[in-house]
């Protein structure tokens, strides 16, 4: 008899705790909650130890130069991001930074993520993957050419040391009818006017 009784209550523990736990699966999944663990058996953490034993910053704040055209003239915004010591990284946060803002100022017309960054060659050359082409279909090379040089501007601006830049769309060379992407692009940018 008390069996009987108890099986509709453990029933519905059991169904709470079932949806208890799936909604936090699912709230780490989308991201929107996480944690942060910086034991040794986690696997991650927020410092690194020199040889000398002191420690070392992996990532530092730093206030971002964002750097595009906007109404016939450069428009300069200033953002607080995450500055990891790795370059590549330093310049997907970046990019992904000064893409989410063009987005933002309805520039482009859809979202653009840049996938992945590696360097090459000493880390004097970058290899910059977007997930999509970042120019619409009825752009003018004029545009086209103004949305490159605000993108080698944010990254001169803020000392990224590269010299030259690679372009491409899902990993596969960006495919352009306009502009020629099959060589690296100098990080200098290719106006004479730099203002």
């Amino acid at each position: 008899m008390n069996n009987a009784n108890n099986s509709p209550r453990w029933f519905i523990l059991l169904a709470g705790i079932c949806i208890l736990g799936g909604a936090l699966f699912y709230a780490i999944h989308q991201e929107w909650l996480f944690f942060f663990c910086t034991h040794k058996f986690c696997g991650t953490t927020t410092q690194s130890s020199s040889r000398d034993g002191e420690s070392l910053s992996v990532a530092a704040r730093k206030k971002a130069a964002l750097i595009f055209w906007r109404h016939d003239r450069w428009a300069k915004e200033s953002q607080e991001l995450v500055w990891p010591a790795d370059k590549a990284q330093a310049l997907t946060y970046l990019l992904n930074s000064w893409f989410a803002l063009l987005d933002e100022e309805h520039i482009t017309e859809q979202k653009i993520t840049v996938q992945t960054v590696l360097t090459a060659n000493e880390g004097k050359q970058a290899l910059i993957s977007f997930d999509r082409t970042p120019f619409a279909k009825e752009s003018s090379t004029f545009a086209k050419w103004l949305l490159l040089e605000g993108l080698l501007k944010t990254i001169r601006e803020n000392g990224i040391a590269i010299a030259e830049v690679v372009f491409l769309v899902r990993h596969q060379p960006l495919r352009d009818y306009q502009l020629d992407f099959t060589n690296p692009w100098k990080i200098e940018g290719f106006f004479e006017n730099q203002n």
